[in-house]
């Protein structure tokens, strides 16, 4: 909700977050709209556009601290939000928080029970290894069969796995985590 000077002026306003924070219920309040803004010139007022960023960079640090902080916590968060969080894939300007939130399945995991971020990958690195490794398909079980990961088993790479649609937008979109390339295990051929 929208409040200008303690006056409500939009119930569940669609600009304020981006849509893949459309989970967040909460109310701002400003002192630097004019009351008699309409509904036009607000989507177009610099004023209400800084807000609108910074109650998001406001909301993805606070998942961030709890990712850090509550990891049980983020994980409960993460299975009931997650499809609506990847979404946020088109947000470039906050890309490098939101990377830091998303979670996948991996080959490292026994069962897919816990789910690792990027960062978690990173640190399990191998010394002579630059890029992530992904690979796509319909399930778990079925990326566990795939041919293509027994070369990364044999080499001891890490591989995540990618089973939910939108992850391939999520994956092509980012392209890269810090200085890592992320590359599809099928797009890879490695020198013996």
């Amino acid at each position: 909700d929208l409040y200008i000077r303690r006056v409500m002026i939009q119930h569940k306003n669609k600009e304020l977050l981006p849509e893949y924070l459309s989970f967040v219920k909460g109310v701002v309040d400003s002192e630097d709209l004019p009351l008699n803004i309409s509904r036009e010139t607000l989507q177009e007022n610099i004023v209400f556009s800084k807000i609108s960023s910074s109650v998001t960079v406001q909301v993805l640090s606070a998942l961030s601290k709890i990712a850090k902080d509550d990891k049980e916590k983020y994980a409960q968060f993460w299975k009931e939000y997650a499809r609506i969080f990847k979404m946020g894939y088109t947000d470039y300007a906050n890309q490098e928080k939101y990377s830091e939130l998303l979670r996948f399945d991996s080959s490292a995991n026994k069962e897919g029970e816990t789910l690792i971020s990027l960062s978690e990958y990173v640190s399990r690195i191998k010394a002579d290894q630059k890029d992530i490794f992904y690979m796509t398909g319909s399930s778990r079980e079925a990326l566990k069969t795939d041919p293509h990961l027994e070369v990364y088993r044999k080499k001891g790479i890490e591989v995540l796995y990618l089973y939910d649609p939108v992850d391939e937008f999520v994956i092509s979109s980012l392209a890269k985590y810090k200085d890592h390339e992320l590359k599809s295990v099928d797009q890879v051929e490695f020198k013996d």
